[in-house]
């Protein structure tokens, strides 16, 4: 896009990606609209401070990225007509710029339309294995507790063995900067094996393109979500990736669903991992403090070490077997106890 040319390429709107863009509008029209929508004026003086700081020329300049139209994941589908299509979420775009695409349109990125069906087929197997749970609990709890603590005590060599493996690893010097986080990668894809979900990774907002990445390398099987951006980015997150379309019951089966605890525990949860921010918990407890998190994992753990914080108050709060604290800062032991076991 050339800067003298003072034109601005328009897209046909959020129905739409940016690879359906299909013209340019003069600047003159885009002041117009300002006046009517100042969002735009907003984003219209982001634009060409962007354009002063780079100090690009015309030619330097790419009005689209091709990232912009490369399909990151896909969050939904529905039939209109003869038609199926995908709700799109591109690369390096946030939610609210998520759009509906024609099927043919995509068409080249298979993996990401396999990757989506593969974690639908998922939500299938839980409410299959759920509406089993919910069948038989009627089971003596005496009887159910002594089971667990039979699989938990099985669970105990599972996870020593998992630790003594990695310690070597993560004392080789070229992995010092990144042991902590491919550990707890490791651990948590070692639980995502037993069927054990969803987890909760919180840290720092710089960071969580970088975990995003690690899982990628690592767990690739794990349906990993960031959860972060502006309001409508979250609520788009929430009504897509959050928890998988309820299933239908079949009638002689009513009886199980009728106590409002057991409808609540039917709700499956379609991620295996949601990353998020210390603001997220701040701003978000209400959306994520009702999900029973199997484990919680904090990031630079020692910013938990003042107990009338905000987020050490929020976080306990939050419904989670195991609590896990990574830091490169040497703590004091007893204020370490303290926050894991609050």
């Amino acid at each position: 896009m050339s800067r003298t040319s003072s034109r601005y390429r328009h897209r046909r709107g959020h129905a739409h990606g940016y690879g359906d863009c299909w013209g340019w509008v003069p600047e003159e029209e885009f002041i117009k609209a300002c006046k009517v929508n100042p969002r735009l004026r907003t984003r219209l003086n982001t634009f060409q401070k962007q354009m002063d700081t780079m100090g690009a020329t015309g030619d330097d300049w790419i009005a689209i990225r091709p990232e912009w139209t490369t399909v990151d994941r896909i969050i939904s589908k529905r039939k209109i007509s003869d038609e199926r299509e995908y709700f799109v979420k591109w690369k390096e775009l946030p939610y609210d710029e998520c759009s509906w695409e024609v099927k043919s349109d995509i068409s080249i990125f298979q993996p990401q339309i396999e990757r989506f069906n593969m974690i639908q087929s998922r939500g299938r197997k839980k409410l299959h294995a759920k509406n089993k749970t919910l069948n038989h609990d009627s089971k003596d709890p005496e009887h159910v507790k002594k089971e667990l603590h039979q699989l938990d005590k099985n669970n105990e060599f599972e996870q020593l063995e998992i630790k003594k493996e990695f310690w070597q690893f993560d004392k080789t010097p070229e992995f010092l900067s990144g042991g902590k986080t491919i550990q707890s990668i490791a651990f948590l894809a070692s639980l995502f094996e037993e069927r054990t979900s969803p987890h909760l990774v919180i840290a720092p907002l710089s960071t969580l393109r970088n975990w995003e990445r690690e899982f990628l390398t690592w767990a690739p099987q794990m349906n990993v979500v960031m959860y972060f951006g502006s309001a409508q980015a979250r609520t788009v997150i929430r009504d897509y990736e959050f928890f998988f379309p309820k299933g239908k019951t079949k009638k002689h089966k009513k009886k199980s669903f009728q106590d409002a605890k057991l409808r609540k525990r039917a709700k499956r949860t379609k991620f295996d991992v949601l990353l998020t921010s210390y603001e997220m918990i701040n701003m978000d407890s209400v959306s994520l403090k009702p999900i029973n998190w199997k484990c919680m994992i904090v990031d630079e753990g020692h910013r938990l070490k003042n107990k009338e914080s905000k987020l050490f108050l929020q976080l306990k709060l939050f419904n989670a077997k195991h609590r896990v604290l990574l830091t490169g800062t040497p703590l004091q032991l007893s204020m370490l106890i303290r926050t894991i076991h609050a």
